[in-house]
């Protein structure tokens, strides 16, 4: 039967009260606290019943867990701690707690001949668990020459638990006089811990309101051994190895370097273990509450073996904590208001700032496969969604009348063909005699399927939020979800969603503010600013579709660079003048940016450009046009002699485009008629440059390469017959 367990406190006590929760050796029974509206509000969430006396706890269980702020705190989590015990129940008491208080804690536990066991969540989470292990192989081959460890005052005694495990006891321990500017945030403390040489950075602050409200860290540690520096970034990892560089006496250096036989040259710079980063989201929902629970399991092992295990070692961390904090001093509170910074604003001016290479050398193939594989799965069931609201699907229903269930619009009548043909590829639906039929996958989700993809999609933010791109993108993606059946029945038009109240913050972050739109502009930016290295009288380029400016900007970043007279002119060209007082903002001043509207899919509009260009650029533009080959024709006749059309195109049929672009794109005539697509293949954009007069002397990225499989693809072009003419 499950142990009945009562949490105390409702502020840390929610993480225990979701760790009771999900341990099935364990049943919560109810919250004890004072009654405050959080704690109302906590019981209700657990349907279990609220306490405000500690005699009404004693009815229904026998453990209980202490999430209250100790003395050392400036809590009542201590005195709690002992009626509790003196009361006759078992207590798991979360820390930090002063040695003092564990003396009296300790005392009322043997008195009542009742457990006490003191928890930690740090020392189960999985990278302080590797950690430890490491430290632990490593010292057998080798003793550790130092450590160096940088925390937060708040944390300093998980530290020192973590330092008395790691070193059997700690002791013996001795340390210097911290040392610290007058006002300054940062504490320097040095020492020795079970006599290896220790130095602490501790960022002694604290919320001014809330302590833990000021935390630009929790703790790291670096251990230094002859081989090498094993690392802890983070309580939540990543570990690190670096080996130590040695170079071989008896080589020439760099030359003889590459045929060296040391294996040690072959090592990496720094190993990263795991090797896939964890967001806040998952440490706290995840990570903690299962450390938690396995605090809760060592201290029903103690109880159920009549053994206080780990409590020495918690005496130890007691101590050795009070010993660093006397002398660090009071942290010096902070409001609120100075601390925090927006990580996506970060994330994104990193990706605007890096050169292409460098974004795609950081992009990991399995962590980008499967956060795409996640969107998918959240864009198809989101088709299924409104498709497969349909009991006959579990028998079987006939085509046509599948696609009459769909309210439509004749703008939109080609999409739900096409999200029919994408679920039967991917194995959401299947044909048997003749009749579409929900395979057993859809099945499972056919009578909740608008949960199961609003379930989805969280799942799906995990691998998008600041691996793939801006959080607002995924938000953008994700409303069409929640308009869908307007969209298809022409209620809504696909574009309000792009552009909210007329802004054009959405679409910068689509065009701007992901991996993708980064690589290729970085591709392309950094390809121009070499033709204008070797175009002696200044780049003249044309850009169709220019919106935003996402490329032009990046263009006009690189060429500047190089230097600023090897453009001549960029014609910054749209269908309407939409984005032009945007960009005429952003370039204010600059004469060699010229605005004028351009309609591709107008025969006359090509003809009134009298100039010949040595680029030509199309960003994202050519698969909304109905025909790519007679578009590409007419950009091939204002292309210089020794021109290039340069395009960035997707390349493959994505369910996240059919769920969004696919409502502002018009039914193609072109190759794409043939196979009943919206977007054009890899071989389909090859025929059509050749059917267009036109040559690919290059693409990026190649199929091998990680962010192939996002899908779109940088096509640099050229026109044989223009080069010919002008050697005529």
């Amino acid at each position: 039967m499950p142990i009945p367990v009562v949490v105390a406190g409702t502020r840390f006590g929610q993480f225990y009260a979701e760790a009771v929760a999900r341990n099935p050796r364990f049943e919560l029974v109810g919250i004890l606290a004072r009654g405050s509206q959080r704690s109302v509000e906590v019981a209700e969430r657990y349907q279990v019943p609220l306490f405000t006396d500690v005699d009404q706890v004693a009815e229904v269980t026998k453990f209980v867990c202490v999430a209250v702020g100790t003395q050392a705190l400036g809590g009542q989590g201590t005195e709690l701690g002992i009626c509790l015990l003196q009361t006759g129940l078992d207590v798991l008491m979360e820390q930090p707690v002063h040695y003092r208080d564990l003396v009296q804690l300790a005392r009322a536990a043997s008195m009542s001949k009742r457990n006490f066991h003191v928890g930690d969540l740090y020392l189960n989470l999985p990278a302080v668990r590797q950690f430890v292990k490491m430290f632990a192989t490593l010292s057998a081959i080798s003793p550790p020459t130092h450590l160096v460890c940088e925390l937060a005052n708040q944390v300093c005694f998980p530290l020192a638990h973590l330092l008395v495990k790691m070193t059997g006891g700690a002791k013996p321990w001795s340390f210097t006089e911290a040392v610290a500017e007058p006002d300054a945030p940062i504490v320097q403390l040095g020492g020795k811990i079970a006599g290896i040489p220790v130095s602490f950075t501790v960022h002694n602050t604290v919320g001014a309101e809330v302590a833990d409200a000021d935390m630009p860290l929790l703790f790291g540690i670096t251990v230094g051994f002859g081989s090498g520096r094993l690392s802890l970034r983070d309580p939540h990892g990543p570990i690190e190895w670096h080996p130590a560089l040695t170079l071989p006496a008896d080589t020439l250096i760099p030359a003889d370097l590459g045929c060296h036989p040391s294996t040690l040259l072959d090592q990496d710079t720094t190993c990263f273990i795991p090797p896939n980063p964890l967001s806040l989201r998952e440490a706290l929902a995840r990570q903690w509450v299962d450390a938690l629970s396995m605090d809760m399991d060592a201290w029903r092992k103690s109880t159920a073996s009549g053994r206080a295990v780990g409590l020495q070692r918690a005496f130890a961390a007691a101590e050795l904590w009070h010993e660093m904090t006397s002398r660090v001093g009071a942290p010096r509170p902070v409001a609120a208001a100075a601390m925090g910074i927006d990580w996506e604003t970060v994330e994104i001016a990193r990706l605007r700032s890096m050169a292409w290479p460098q974004i795609a050398a950081e992009s990991n193939v399995t962590s980008v496969a499967s956060a795409v594989a996640g969107l998918d799965r959240a864009a198809e069931l989101s088709m299924a969604a409104l498709l497969g609201m349909h009991a006959e699907l579990r028998t079987g229903m006939l085509l046509a009348d599948l696609l009459d269930s769909v309210e439509v619009c004749p703008a939109t009548a080609h999409i739900p063909r096409r999200w029919i043909r994408r679920l039967q590829e991917s194995g959401w639906l299947t044909t048997v005699d003749g009749l579409v039929q929900a395979t057993p996958r859809l099945r499972a989700h056919l009578d909740d399927l608008w949960m199961a993809a609003d379930r989805a999609w969280e799942e799906a933010k995990q691998g998008w939020n600041h691996r793939l791109g801006s959080p607002q993108v995924l938000s953008y993606f994700r409303s069409h979800l929640e308009n869908l059946a307007d969209l298809m029945a022409g209620k809504m038009n696909a574009v309000n969603l792009l552009f909210v109240e007329g802004s054009t913050e959405q679409a910068h972050a689509l065009y701007r503010d992901t991996m993708i739109a980064a690589c290729l502009n970085q591709y392309i930016g950094a390809h121009v600013a070499e033709l204008a290295a070797e175009c002696r009288e200044g780049l003249r380029i044309l850009e169709v579709g220019a919106g935003t400016g996402a490329t032009c900007d990046v263009i006009l970043d690189n060429v500047n660079d190089l230097d600023p007279a090897s453009l001549a002119e960029y014609h910054y060209t749209d269908i309407s003048s939409f984005f032009f007082a945007e960009s005429r903002a952003r370039h204010r001043g600059d004469g060699r940016i010229i605005h004028h509207v351009l309609d591709l899919q107008d025969p006359r509009a090509f003809i009134q450009l009298d100039s010949q260009f040595n680029v030509v650029v199309a960003a994202g533009v050519l698969n909304n046009v109905v025909d790519v080959v007679e578009v590409l024709s007419r950009m091939r006749r204002v292309l210089a002699p020794d021109g290039q059309i340069i395009l960035s195109e997707a390349f493959q049929e994505s369910a996240l485009m059919l769920l969004t672009q696919a409502f502002m794109m018009s039914e193609a005539y072109d190759l794409r008629a043939a196979t009943d697509t919206m977007f054009c293949t890899h071989d389909q954009w090859l025929a059509s440059f050749e059917a267009a007069g036109l040559s690919c002397i290059e693409h990026w990225p190649p199929d091998d390469h990680p962010i192939s499989v996002l899908g779109q693809r940088v096509y640099i072009l050229i026109a044989p017959e223009n080069q010919q003419q002008e050697e005529l």
